[in-house]
């Protein structure tokens, strides 16, 4: 089935998700359970982030998740600095989980008068996720859409960085389903690159080129 075919039957349960479960109205359970996590725009340090960053709630039914994604404050409307992340339950949306330490994530930025396409952008990766639209969604671990001053940010977080043909197949499959045009560029960061980068940065030091980024 097509992403476009999911997207649509996952948009017309949305105006479901107010009915109570009932042996005439079952809800639609999702192959994976997922948690929505938030952390605020008062983090001022690794640590602070640990003990800042909220789990809102998990879900596992697709009326369950359209009643919390429409209770959410849209991502154009969150405070600089502040991230929401949307992750298989029993992963922890941080480098350190031992799932995704030696994984990546695909990242591609947004202007911030672009408010709309962020919304869309997020929407649409939160149904491709929930509804496995990914050919390999078993090496995806979620997505995190953040807040800043100057250029608004969405993530997808994968499991296996230096499995070059799994992650080029997945960061196609992201800008199709996010509708980016081909001429768009994204990029792919280690999960590793990055903690070297914010330790050398913290120590004052250059940051040297990264042995494994892809760009598409």
């Amino acid at each position: 089935m097509s992403f476009e075919n999911t997207k649509e039957e996952l948009q017309l349960m949305e105006h479901k998700d107010s009915i109570p479960d009932s042996p005439a109205q079952k809800k639609h359970k999702l192959a994976h359970s997922w948690t929505m996590w938030y952390d605020s725009p008062n983090t001022t340090n690794n640590m602070d982030w640990k003990l800042s960053v909220k789990k809102i709630v998990s879900f596992e039914t697709v009326e369950d998740f359209w009643c919390l994604f429409n209770n959410l404050v849209k991502p154009s409307g969150l405070p600089v600095k502040g991230n929401y992340h949307l992750f298989k339950e029993g992963i922890m949306p941080a480098w350190e989980d031992p799932t995704n330490a030696k994984g990546g994530k695909w990242v591609i930025e947004f202007e911030r008068r672009q408010a709309d396409i962020l919304d869309q952008v997020w929407l649409y990766t939160s149904l491709a996720l929930i509804g496995e639209q990914f050919d390999d969604m078993s090496d995806i671990s979620g997505a995190v859409i953040s807040c800043r001053r100057q250029r608004n940010r969405l993530a997808l977080w994968t499991k296996s960085a230096m499995d070059d043909k799994v992650q080029k197949r997945i960061g196609n499959q992201f800008k199709k389903i996010m509708e980016v045009p081909s001429r768009v560029k994204i990029g792919y960061q280690p999960h590793d690159d990055s903690l070297k980068r914010v330790a050398q940065m913290e120590k004052g030091a250059k940051h040297g080129h990264s042995s494994k980024t892809y760009e598409i």
